[in-house]
């Protein structure tokens, strides 16, 4: 093997793997018919680069995470399916800066070609640098088993807020409270239900358990399904505290990156006081993502989603008081061509009112129209027409700038939430 650093001149790690080594990099030079191969490594993660066009991203249990090459990615859902997230720049747009990602989630026969290709990918890596440590997690990795580990513990994840991504998941409630909406679909078939505290306790463990050295490559801890800071408080208080039991029991669990808890919470169910928020967040409760979706009343109704701008006004100056940070998700093309500008102005109205920080974040979601959903169906009956998808963008260039924050670091982000971006 003729390598750009050979093993000896960079401190290779020894077959006890990874763990604490703050990594390196092998380099096989492109031959005949092979390309230039680059393998790199540190405790959080393994990469596979392949003539610096395609990348391939493992965790430190061997786990792939995504797979990248000619402006497209790919990331393998714990569930065992693959999201393609295609990078589409339409040069037929009037704002020739506005890039679009298209996403789709292949079915598991489809991902387990895909799994086919990446062991095609190792293969060629361990010929070229033998039987390297950085190699062997990925390697003798089980796919098939290890989805179906996974679904043993969790439901599969709807949805997260961007930056919970890589969060450790832990489900404390099933299904959505409220349940009602007419846009969403990711709960309509499930009732919903609260773990007891012994349950809740043992998937915590297991949930940890599983993810093993991967907790290395994970941040933060957000508690689903839905609202589960909906609870009553005591019962919120009971499952936090078993949060941090668990983990500090957990050695790859090493703080500070499982000290904040996240979790998203509506406008209009909970009633807590001052007191009681600021002992949750003395209890390890971090950041709430607060699904608004509209400051227009008119749109809420629509909606079937209760509160108001008020309201959500209010919540958001009691948890900044209470020392917590949030995040306000609002959406853009939600009401159509038909309350566009009503929406437009009353949500920047409601935003602009916000006791909003440096550390919170504002997310912008484009409205898709689920099929056979009530709002598709409600829509069509009323004669609305549906927003396109670079209507909803220049709305959303709209609404920044009308609102009157200053820009980061000195006043809170503003960020695209785009659901085709997303698996757990």
């Amino acid at each position: 093997m003729s390598t750009a650093n050979r093993p000896e001149d960079i401190n290779c790690p020894t077959s006890e793997g990874l763990a604490g080594f703050q990594g390196g990099f092998l380099e096989s030079p492109r031959g005949h018919h092979q390309p230039l191969l680059r393998l790199e490594w540190d405790p959080q993660k393994t990469r596979l680069i392949r003539d610096r066009l395609e990348v391939l991203t493992f965790d430190p249990a061997g786990r792939l995470f995504s797979f990248s090459a000619q402006g497209s990615v790919w990331r393998r859902g714990m569930d065992g399916r693959v999201l393609e997230i295609i990078h589409d720049h339409d040069p037929r747009a009037d704002m020739p800066a506005c890039n679009f990602h298209e996403g789709r989630v292949t079915g598991l026969e489809e991902a387990e070609k895909w799994h086919h290709w990446v062991g095609k990918a190792l293969a060629e890596a361990r010929q070229r640098f033998g039987p390297h440590p950085a190699l062997e997690a990925p390697t003798r990795f089980d796919w098939k088993a290890d989805a179906e580990a996974f679904l043993s513990i969790f439901r599969p994840v709807g949805i997260l807020p961007p930056d919970q991504y890589r969060a450790l998941v832990l489900q404390l409630t099933w299904g959505c409270a409220y349940n009602k909406c007419t846009f969403c679909d990711f709960f309509k078939k499930d009732t919903f239900r609260l773990k007891p505290p012994d349950e809740f306790r043992e998937h915590v463990r297991r949930a940890t358990d599983f993810f093993g050295p991967s907790l290395r490559g994970r941040k933060g801890v957000f508690l689903g399904e839905a609202n589960a800071v909906g609870i009553p408080t005591p019962a919120l208080m009971e499952a936090l505290a078993i949060v941090r039991e668990v983990l500090a029991g957990c050695p790859e669990a090493e703080p500070p990156r499982f000290e904040k808890v996240c979790s998203f919470l509506d406008t209009f169910s909970t009633d807590r006081t001052l007191e009681e928020w600021r002992a949750l967040r003395d209890a390890g409760l971090d950041r709430l993502y607060l699904g608004m979706e509209s400051g227009s009343s008119r749109v809420l109704k629509f909606l079937r989603k209760p509160g108001s701008a008020d309201l959500s006004v209010h919540l958001v100056e009691l948890l900044k008081k209470a020392g917590l940070r949030v995040g306000p998700i609002v959406m853009t093309g939600v009401g159509g061509l038909e309350m566009a500008e009503e929406h437009l102005h009353e949500t920047a109205a409601m935003l602009n009112r916000m006791p909003l920080e440096p550390e919170d974040r504002i997310y912008v979601s484009e409205f898709m129209t689920v099929p056979g959903s009530e709002y598709e169906t409600l829509a069509r009956q009323a004669g609305m027409h549906e927003m396109t998808r670079m209507g909803c963008r220049v709305q959303s260039r709209q609404l920044r700038s009308m609102l009157k924050f200053d820009p980061p670091p000195h006043g809170p982000a503003v960020a695209l939430y785009d659901v085709r971006q997303f698996i757990y």
